[in-house]
């Protein structure tokens, strides 16, 4: 860790601005019926979490088909958009 002497008080929180910024956006309950609409009729997540990729915020989420197939789901945590969809291999 760095030393940076004394505490110090600057203009912007992080912790509170990203909470308003998420709060304003997509919800997580939003972020997993996209998942799930993207998939299919019948799909249904299994998780979904919150986190960075290439430096945008997305929510990361599992979802399963009807037939049991698994696949990884990134949903744009900004304006609700699926960005990438990809089926996991069993093998």
């Amino acid at each position: 860790m760095y030393d940076y002497g004394p505490d110090i008080t600057g203009s912007i929180m992080v912790g509170p601005t990203i909470t308003k910024v998420i709060e304003s956006q997509v919800r997580l309950p939003n972020a997993s019926n996209i998942a799930e609409k993207a998939v299919g009729a019948n799909a249904r997540t299994t998780t979904v979490r919150i986190g960075v990729v290439y430096g945008f915020l997305v929510y990361k989420a599992v979802v399963l088909d009807s037939n049991y197939g698994c696949y990884d789901i990134l949903v744009d945590a900004g304006k609700g958009k699926v960005l990438t969809s990809v089926q996991r291999s069993w093998l």
